[in-house]
Parts: structure tokens; C-alpha cells; sequence
């Protein structure tokens, strides 16, 4: 602040001498010239006591306080201000860029507009509004108000850079690179412009750019963490994980309060086979960040890839302490009782899960697969209907539904979700199966024998499916037919000894007796209970 001189001569009429400017003001303006701001804003206070709506009291304050960085105050003073006297593009630009001190980015846009309406030329006003977009998220219309502006200031640093962040925003990266290289050849925000282009270059995961990049930025500031996690994820991608794991290693010695530095060193760690190490970064993040799911779900993983159910166990129920509503840790939960033998203790952690989450359709399917192998068929097809009732169309639980059902004995209703599956998937060989086995329970003869050749038909089948289908064959009165399919059964397994069997019996309604008894003597060889059988001792 300065006084600015008076050349017109001073009125001598005592009448004139009228104070019009309350005497505060003066000691004000001498204390701010003192360098003494507080002594300065004390005064303009006992003014303002005396002089509550006296407008330029608040004006002053307002400029004491930001050049003692209470932009908050400062704020509330110049909002005063502006109620008791019209605003002006100056007092505007001092409560914006009280606004942009405090973050207050949507406030700052407002007071820029506000003076660009009154002045569409002011250039100040233009410029500072195009970045204050760009922290708004709005940068399409930062991009007219920085372009505009370069018009008139093409060599402006804070403008070019700014345009730059605003075509990365918007999905202009050649823009932004070709921007960001002109302000590094000079040396104009320099580091900032080097920072950007390696996330430019990260996300099109361009490993060598990238390395190049955050080298250039080491080489200048070797202590830059943003170089040095370049560097890092340069090193990842390259599937070079030692010299990722190095840079990860060193920025989390550097600034190790940030839990996404010590994740991103045990992925490399993880890579690299040093399972310990992963697990000592992953528990470094968790306790930084108790709440970060990823890092429980990896420890628990860990922990059961080395075979710890127990230690697993114990992950788990930290981390569902900590993170509640995680569906991956009660899926893991469950994984751990099981790898510890404990299988109903492994579907009491997927019945917590869909309790708390009734939506969670693979929490249903899960906790069904484990009520069917331990033969609860019921339970199990109520898990399935709950997990088809958000899920229709999951082929793989209507298969299941159905084998629940064949278990019970209810083999109409495992037909009706088979028979729906086979026009969906027709040469799906779970369903071929399921469907051949359904078909033949129902006396659906022909229909299974159709499931079984179609499973020949597409080199699914295997010695079972060879023998079930000359046994159907044979049933069906194709004596020569089942016959080859029982020997095809007998070269897939040669010990085989009720293919044998059986191509005897199809052997002996072709009338090939001498072929037949030969069958049998073999089959006899092989299994001596066959034996039995022959001389009906049984």
C-alpha cells in the first residue's frame, strides 16, 4: 500500500475541513505501514464497535486479514462489505481469491463471472476463472476461457499449463502432451508438466514413455515420489517386479503414511515370490488404513495360498471387524473353515454373508454348492431359488437346482430346468449329463440315449458314457450298435468288466454266441464276483 501524491492545491476554507474520514482509519493505515497488522486489525475493530455499517471499516479489514492469511475472515469481512457498498471488480478479485485460498473453487467461479459480466474484457478475471474450472471438474468451458485468453497472452505460462490439464480432462492427450513438452523444453512448470504426462503415459500404459519420463523427473528431484512410482509402474509393466519392488520399496521409506504406497509394494513383492514380505507390506497397509478392504482380502488370501487356514481364519475375522459390509472376506471366511475342516462352519459364514446381503446372489449360489455336498438337498434348492430370484438367467444354478433335485428323488422338476437348459446351451456337457441322467429316471429312454450320443458326438464322452449308451442301445433292440459302443467303452477302459458284459448280451442277440461266451469268460477274469452271477448262485 502507498499514498498516492495530490497536485491540486488544498481548500483554506476552515468550513471545508469537515472530517469526513473517522480517525481509526489514519492510526490503521500508519499501524499496516508499521508492519504492526495486528495492532492494525485491533484498531479497525474498536472502529467497527463504534461503527458497525460503516462500509469501508470492512473493506480494510478484509484486506488486513488476507495479508494475514485469515482467508476465512477475510472472506466473511469482504461479504460484509459487499452488502453495505457495491462491489467492484478489485473487491470481487480479493474475495475470490479468498475463495481460491480456501478451495472454495464454485465460489471463486461465481465472483469471476460476477466481474465478467460487468467486464467481459478482464483478463485477470477470464484466466481465473479457466482455472478455477478445471478444479470444478468443468474443463470443456475452461478449454473457450484459456484458448480466448492465450489469444491476447500466448506465452502465459499458467494458462498453457492450465489448457493442458483441461485436454487431459477431456480425453485430448496428444493436445495435452504437445502442451506439456513446450512448457518442459521451457523450463516452465516443469516438474508439474513431467508429473501429468507420466499419468498421460500410465494410463495408455506405455511402458517405455513412461520410464523415460520419470527418469527425467528423478534425474531433477530425486527424492520425487511421483517419479519414483512412475518409475515403479513403468518397472510393472515391463514385468520387471524387482526394480518396481526397489522404487516402491524406497518411496515408502520415504513417505510410508500413505497405505497405497505399502499395496502397491506388496503386489511386486507377491510377484516376485516373496510371500512374506507381501504379507508384512499388505499388514503395514492395513494398519494404516484399517478400513481398506483390499488389504484384509489379501492378507486372508495369502495366508491360505501358504496353507495358514488358521492365520487365514483370524485375517478374515479382522478384517470383517473392520470392514462390515466386505462380501470377498465372508467368501474367504468361508474358504478358510473349509481348507480347516470345519464345513458347516463354512456355510455359517456364507449364511451371515446373505443375511447382511440378500442381494448377493453369489453368496446364495455358494452357500447352495456347499448344502448340496453335504447332501441338504432342500436347503440347497432353497439357496438356489433365493439365488435365482435376483439372477434368472445364471445357467450354471438351474444346472445345479436340478442335481439338488435328482438327489431328492424329484427328478419331474430337475427335467423342467434340464429341458429349459438343453434349448439354451444344447451341447453344454454338465447339462448333457445331468439331462441323460434325468431322462433315464423318468423312463425317457430315448430321450437319454439322444443326451448320450451327443456327448459321443462332441468327444465329450467317456467310458461310462460309451457303456450307459449300449446299454441303451441294446434296450432299444440295436444289438449291433450297442455292441460297438460297449467295445468303445472296453478300449477307453480294458478292465472294464460290464462292458464286457454287456457286449456279451449284444453279441447274443445277434446271434454270435461263440463271441459272446468269449466276452463273458473275459469279463469273468477280471471280476470273479461276475461268476456268481453266471452259475446263478446269487
Amino acid at each position: 500500500m502507498f499514498i498516492q501524491s495530490n497536485s491540486e492545491l488544498v481548500d483554506q476554507d476552515p468550513l471545508a475541513c469537515v472530517e469526513e474520514t473517522p480517525a481509526e482509519i489514519g492510526r490503521v493505515g500508519s499501524l499496516h505501514a508499521q508492519g504492526r497488522m495486528s495492532d492494525a486489525l485491533e484498531e479497525i475493530e474498536r472502529l467497527l464497535t463504534r461503527k458497525p455499517d460503516y462500509a469501508e471499516a470492512y473493506c480494510v479489514r478484509a484486506l488486513i486479514q488476507m495479508d494475514l492469511g485469515d482467508y476465512s475472515q477475510s472472506a466473511v469481512s469482504w461479504e460484509r462489505f459487499h452488502e453495505l457498498a457495491q462491489p467492484d471488480s478489485s473487491s470481487r478479485l480479493a474475495r475470490a481469491e479468498c475463495h481460491e485460498q480456501l478451495g472454495r473453487w464454485a465460489e471463486a467461479a461465481d465472483e469471476f463471472r460476477a466481474i465478467l459480466s460487468d467486464d467481459p474484457n478482464c483478463d485477470e478475471a477470464s484466466l481465473r476463472l479457466g482455472l478455477s474450472l478445471l478444479r470444478t471438474q468443468q474443463p470443456e468451458e475452461a478449454i473457450s476461457l484459456l484458448t480466448k485468453y492465450l489469444e491476447r497472452h500466448s506465452e502465459h505460462s499458467a494458462a498453457r499449463f492450465g489448457l493442458a490439464v483441461a485436454y487431459q480432462l477431456v480425453g485430448e492427450p496428444d493436445e495435452a502432451v504437445r502442451l506439456y513438452d513446450e512448457l518442459i523444453q521451457e523450463k516452465r512448470h516443469r516438474e508439474e508438466a513431467l508429473t501429468n504426462l507420466m499419468g498421460i503415459h500410465r494410463q495408455r500404459k506405455d511402458a517405455s514413455k513412461l520410464a523415460e519420463v520419470s527418469r527425467t523427473l528423478l534425474e531433477e528431484s530425486p527424492g520425487s515420489i511421483a517419479g519414483m512410482e512412475g518409475a515403479a509402474q513403468a518397472a510393472f509393466l515391463q514385468e520387471d517386479y524387482l526394480t518396481a519392488a526397489s522404487y516402491c520399496d524406497e518411496a515408502s521409506r520415504i513417505e510410508g503414511g500413505r497405505p497405497e504406497r505399502w499395496m502397491n509394494l506388496a503386489l511386486c513383492r507377491r510377484k516376485l515370490g516373496q510371500t512374506e514380505l507381501a504379507l508384512q507390506a499388505y499388514e503395514a497397509a492395513a494398519s494404516l488404513s484399517p478400513e481398506l478392504t483390499e488389504a484384509h482380502v489379501r492378507i486372508a488370501e495369502l495366508r491360505l495360498e501358504k496353507g495358514q487356514a488358521r492365520e487365514a481364519l483370524e485375517a478374515c475375522r479382522q478384517g470383517i471387524v473392520a470392514c462390515p459390509d466386505s462380501e470377498e472376506l465372508f467368501f474367504l471366511l468361508s474358504a478358510a473353515h473349509q481348507a480347516d475342516g470345519n464345513a458347516r462352519d463354512a456355510e455359517g459364514a456364507l449364511e451371515v454373508l446373505v443375511a447382511r446381503h440378500p442381494e448377493c446372489a453369489d453368496g446364495w449360489f455358494s452357500l447352495g454348492n456347499l448344502r448340496l455336498q453335504r447332501h441338504d438337498n432342500h436347503g440347497a434348492q432353497a439357496a438356489y431359488w433365493a439365488c435365482l430370484s435376483l439372477r434368472e438367467s445364471w445357467p450354471e444354478v438351474r444346472l445345479n437346482l436340478s442335481l439338488a433335485y435328482c438327489a431328492e428323488g424329484k427328478y419331474a422338476d430337475a427335467w423342467k430346468e434340464l429341458e429349459a437348459l438343453l434349448e439354451e446351451r444344447p451341447d453344454w456337457e454338465p447339462v448333457l449329463r445331468a439331462a441323460a441322467t434325468a431322462s433315464l429316471k423318468l423312463g425317457q429312454a430315448e430321450v437319454s440315449l439322444k443326451c448320450h450320443q451327443r456327448l459321443i458326438d462332441l468327444a465329450l464322452a467317456d467310458a461310462e458314457v460309451y457303456y450307459n449308451a449300449g446299454i441303451l442301445s441294446e434296450q432299444a433292440g440295436r444289438g449291433a450298435e450297442a455292441a460297438g459302443l460297449f467295445a468303445k467303452a472296453i478300449e477307453l477302459r480294458p478292465g472294464f468288466a460290464e462292458a464286457l458284459v454287456g457286449m456279451g448280451h449284444a453279441l447274443e442277440r445277434e446271434g454270435r454266441q461263440e463271441e459272446a461266451r468269449q466276452c463273458w469268460a473275459r469279463a469273468m477274469e477280471m471280476n470273479p464276483a461276475l461268476a456268481r452271477q453266471y452259475f446263478r448262485l446269487t
